[in-house]
């Protein structure tokens, strides 16, 4: 299932006057892997997260992915690539449809820009029912199709997760950073997350994810990454972290 390394960081810090939130933490993603990402609360993960989808700069170290150094690039880059990420509490447009959040996530719209618009009419009409179709078929997917013209603000906790995964994929994503994903999921929509994370897997993409409920990590993972206080402290299969003393002493506070 897996192949080359899809995302490589690099020796990667980040501090806050003076505080290492994050400090020289290397790691590997390959291809087609769903890797979890676990530790304490202030362990760093969510600024890690941060640093490697650039929305905040390292302070130092190297981050690749696809091959390509991402770190020097604009902050806008990653996107473009292929890697694409949620949030912990979902960001979804309140007042706009959940199809308008979807069509809005759509790259390269030729009608955004005027000239396009005026010159391009034809491709312009033919791009937006492309992308309506490919909206809906992802909605139908996530099962928010009769909900298409809702406002999303109407959405439930539950429903704004799969609307913000399904707009992740509208940016046509080789790599997804999940940033707990089951957070305020009630039990049976979790299962359904963790099938459609499957399936996803099973279509091409790949998967970091930050995660608090230690069975489902368990269970879906194929390698745990576990950080605390800003180092990476363990990177294994789940049995490996399970039966590891720096695991449990960073998560009770005494090694057993």
């Amino acid at each position: 299932m897996t192949g080359e390394a899809l995302l490589d960081v690099r020796a990667v810090s980040r501090q806050f006057e003076g505080f290492w939130a994050v400090r020289g933490v290397s790691f590997t993603v390959p291809q087609h892997q769903i890797a979890g990402l676990i530790g304490p609360n202030g362990a760093g993960k969510t600024t890690l997260f941060n640093v490697v989808t650039r929305y905040l700069p390292p302070s130092g170290g190297e981050i690749y992915f696809a091959g390509t150094r991402l770190d020097t690039l604009p902050t806008y880059s990653a996107p473009g690539l292929g890697l694409v990420r949620t949030f912990q509490i979902s960001r979804v447009f309140s007042r706009m449809t959940v199809l308008e959040n979807m069509l809005f996530a759509a790259p390269g719209q030729v009608g955004e820009g005027l000239l396009g618009a005026l010159l391009a009419p034809r491709r312009v009409a033919r791009q937006e029912k492309e992308l309506r179709e490919r909206a809906m078929d992802l909605l139908r997917y996530f099962r928010l199709d009769h909900m298409a013209q809702n406002y999303a603000g109407a959405l439930s906790g539950g429903q704004r997760k799969l609307l913000e995964m399904a707009r992740a994929l509208m940016l046509n994503p080789r790599m997804l950073l999940l940033d707990e994903p089951m957070a305020g999921v009630n039990p049976a929509l979790k299962e359904q997350l963790l099938d459609y994370i499957l399936d996803l897997r099973s279509k091409g993409i790949t998967f970091l994810l930050i995660e608090h409920d230690i069975d489902m990590i368990m269970r879906i993972c194929d390698r745990i990454l576990v950080m605390a206080q800003g180092e990476l402290i363990a990177d294994g299969t789940p049995d490996q972290v399970r039966r590891d003393p720096r695991v449990i002493d960073a998560y009770l506070g005494a090694s057993q």
